[in-house]
């Protein structure tokens, strides 16, 4: 083989050994951002309060769309929860679990019992029916394709980003971490 085809083989492994080993960018910059107006909604909580987007003017809002039956769902609950503590105090930024696609007679009894067992303080509002019958009406208003879905809403009610499923590579911190720096991206937006 001539040197030279032997220099730009050699170039070519080099090439594809340092591209096979980078790091996927950081997940903030995968994450489009959406600038839609997060659709309205006035649904019920587990004491029967109302509870309505414009409730949450003025803040960053975390809407986490979640069933019983996610296995997923249940497992991005610690991650969650690390963020909530992160914000503690902080009245610029909220969290709102959205209970949906359940099918079990009694999910809010299920819905409670779950909470209880692992001492989450979430507040929980209860998706309503949709047009096919099924507790999915805000889940198909703001267009999911499937859950957890959390949507990350700015002070004046627009949807910035759209974070779906759950990475079980990732650890609690960095779980926490991930959605800490999407909320303060949002409230650099809104600024």
């Amino acid at each position: 083989m001539p040197k030279r085809t032997i220099l730009i083989v050699f170039i070519q492994l080099i090439f594809l050994a340092v591209v096979s080993n980078a790091q996927p960018a950081a997940t903030l910059d995968r994450v489009p951002i959406l600038n839609r107006i997060a659709p309205d909604f006035h649904l019920k909580d587990a004491e029967g309060r109302v509870v309505s987007l414009s409730d949450f003017k003025g803040k960053v809002l975390v809407l986490d769309f979640w069933a019983t039956w996610c296995v997923p769902c249940q497992q991005s609950f610690p991650g969650i929860q690390r963020a909530i503590d992160h914000f503690a105090g902080n009245d610029q930024v909220a969290f709102l679990f959205i209970d949906t696609r359940e099918v079990a007679p009694g999910f809010k009894n299920i819905v409670r019992s779950q909470l209880k067992k692992n001492h989450y303080p979430f507040h929980v509002v209860f998706d309503e029916t949709g047009p096919d019958g099924l507790q999915n009406k805000l889940y198909l208003s703001y267009g999911m394709a499937g859950i957890p879905t959390k949507f990350i809403i700015d002070s004046n009610g627009v949807i910035r980003y759209q974070l779906v499923g759950y990475d079980p590579k990732q650890t609690e911190a960095e779980s926490a971490e991930e959605l800490i720096n999407f909320v303060e991206r949002t409230k650099a937006m809104a600024n």
